[in-house]
């Protein structure tokens, strides 16, 4: 992993790593954010594993592929999560959407 300092003030880490086992601590994040690197969310173990590093209040931000997952599929695990269409295609069908959720 690599950590750095950025211009907004904050410090980010950029992971490769499976998503099934975070190599993080418990409750250490204020957000987690995925941009489409899991296509597919359906998999319950790596939404656990996204919330389990999570700091109590932080957020969890994904970029999900609609092709792949639905709103409602990752609501089941999210309960209470606000989700919007992020891009569309030529046709002006969607290609993806963001969920954001706060953990208690």
């Amino acid at each position: 992993d690599r950590i750095r300092d950025v211009e907004y003030g904050f410090r980010t880490v950029d992971v490769i790593a499976d998503a099934h086992h975070l190599p993080f601590r418990n409750n250490v994040f204020d957000e987690v954010w995925s941009g489409s690197c899991i296509l597919v969310y359906t998999d319950e173990r790596a939404l656990r594993e996204a919330v389990r590093v999570l700091k109590p209040g932080g957020r969890l931000r994904l970029r999900i592929n609609c092709e792949s997952t639905t709103p409602e599929q990752i609501e089941r695990f999210l309960p209470g999560m606000s989700w919007y269409y992020y891009n569309y295609d030529a046709n002006g069908r969607p290609v993806d959407f963001m969920v954001e959720w706060r953990k208690p």
